[in-house]
């Protein structure tokens, strides 16, 4: 099922590939961990689409990356976008570095106790010297979700973090 989803995905018909990524973001969120094992396969072409100029699919893509970063495993996610983050390509690392914002809301305060909140912060932290302006805004979207989750990063990246976030109010899905 996941191959003929992904060829959707890849389609170069805009209506085809919208569909195949809303189809890909709703077999994560009904299977869950089940697609962990095939998780860098469908992660790839959804960021790319995410990063696509053409908004009719880049909004879908942005939708089916928040339903996968609300149901995947969380340590092979997080291991998928810290390969994502080293791409060549601008968008896609922004991408990426947004995507671990979901991430990091999702897991809330069981952030602190997670294994992967190192990683997610030395990401976090490294996208924020990026060249592009794109991931460094993303990285700023991600920082503050890391803080959310765990105030005591606030020293951290307070200097990253632009007057008038309110991580309260942060809500990386939106």
């Amino acid at each position: 099922v996941l191959e003929s989803v992904l060829e959707l995905v890849e389609s170069p018909r805009s209506a085809l590939a919208r569909n195949g990524l809303r189809c890909l973001g709703e077999l994560f969120a009904a299977v869950g961990h089940g697609f962990d094992p095939r998780l860098e396969v469908a992660l790839t072409p959804m960021l790319r689409r995410a990063a696509d100029t053409n908004n009719f699919i880049a909004e879908e893509a942005d939708q089916a990356l928040c339903e996968v970063c609300h149901a995947a495993g969380t340590a092979r996610l997080v291991s998928t976008l810290a390969t994502a983050v080293g791409h060549k390509s601008a968008g896609f690392r922004s991408k990426a570095v947004w995507s671990l914002a979901m991430v990091a809301q999702r897991l809330g305060r069981k952030l602190v106790a997670g294994r992967e909140a190192p990683t997610m912060v030395q990401l976090a932290s490294k996208a924020l010297s990026d060249a592009s302006p794109d991931v460094r805004a993303a990285a700023c979207g991600a920082a503050l979700a890391l803080v959310a989750a765990d105030p005591g990063l606030l020293p951290k990246f307070a200097s990253a973090l632009p007057e008038g976030w309110d991580p309260a109010t942060f809500d990386a899905c939106d």
